[in-house]
């Protein structure tokens, strides 16, 4: 149909996690030990139809990337730039997965 065009792609965030990583041995047994960074780590969920060629189509097909910031920074402070990264990588991920084949 042509009012329905070729391609077709929707997706959903579906995970937006933080975890710590990196951890660094307090030296000391009355504290814990802590970790030296955070990793965000965010999956989008995407559906993908090919009119042209079916079989090329896929349906819940999940793409996540991560970035990890040093636990002297707040997430609210790196926050943007680190989603703007994350989604540029998996906007990538599902290009290459879907058109880089025309």
């Amino acid at each position: 149909m042509p009012e329905s065009g070729q391609l077709q792609i929707e997706g959903v965030i579906t995970d937006y996690r933080l975890s710590p990583v990196a951890p660094v041995s307090s030296g000391n047994n009355l504290q814990p030990d802590a970790a030296a960074f955070t990793r965000l780590t965010i999956v989008v969920k995407a559906n993908y139809i090919d009119n042209q060629a079916p079989a090329n189509s896929f349906k819940d097909k999940s793409f996540s990337f991560y970035a990890d910031f040093p636990n002297t920074k707040d997430l609210v402070q790196v926050q943007d730039q680190l989603e703007r990264t994350i989604f540029d990588q998996i906007l990538l991920d599902i290009f290459n997965a879907t058109v880089a084949t025309w």
